[in-house]
């Protein structure tokens, strides 16, 4: 009996020894991914000890800063391509909005009150745009190139606007019978 007793705690105590060594390099995690931003990003399935090369996300207006566990975006736990990651997790892309610069040409035109003609503003922040006068032109908009831009318009990168006239002359032309 004392030598079976013996046998069934060395077996017991062998099992408990081969369960501790046990690892769970077979199971795998996945990866999601919140952009937040134009591309969608295929999920990734790793095993625990492998590292993986996370995507670098690009938003117009944004500079791309990392990808977090949450979007609190708490300081210390981005996670890189170093990071080991030990269970399924949904990464979040943190954006940071950057500086551009719109610049107004009048085009020989003037406003009401004293004008800025450099806004440095963060990307996607709108302004104003002023109505202009000319003498003996009549002020038809704000112009991008030869796209025209609203009154209250917000921007992605650096422009350049050029106020547009129509002389008088002209339009009395186009209106005659």
């Amino acid at each position: 009996m004392k030598r079976q007793l013996k046998i069934l705690l060395v077996f017991l105590l062998l099992l408990v020894i081969a369960g501790c060594n046990s690892t769970n390099d077979d199971k795998n995690y996945t990866i999601k991914f919140e952009s937040y931003s134009d591309g969608v990003y295929e999920d990734i399935v790793i095993q625990k000890a492998q590292t993986v090369s996370l995507p670098t996300p690009t938003r117009q207006g944004f500079k791309f800063i990392g990808w977090y566990p949450s979007d609190k975006y708490v300081e210390g736990t981005e996670v890189t391509s170093n990071t080991t990651i030990g269970k399924d997790i949904t990464l979040h892309a943190k954006w940071e909005t950057i500086e551009i610069k719109v610049e107004l040409d009048l085009n020989g035109g003037h406003a009401e009150e004293e004008l800025e003609t450099i806004y440095n503003i963060k990307a996607t922040e709108e302004i104003n745009l002023p109505k202009l006068y000319k003498d003996n032109y009549l002020f038809i908009g704000w112009f991008n190139g030869s796209e025209k831009v609203s009154n209250k318009t917000s921007f992605l990168d650096d422009t350049l606007l050029t106020a547009k006239f129509i002389s008088m002359d002209e339009l009395e032309e186009s209106y005659q019978v």
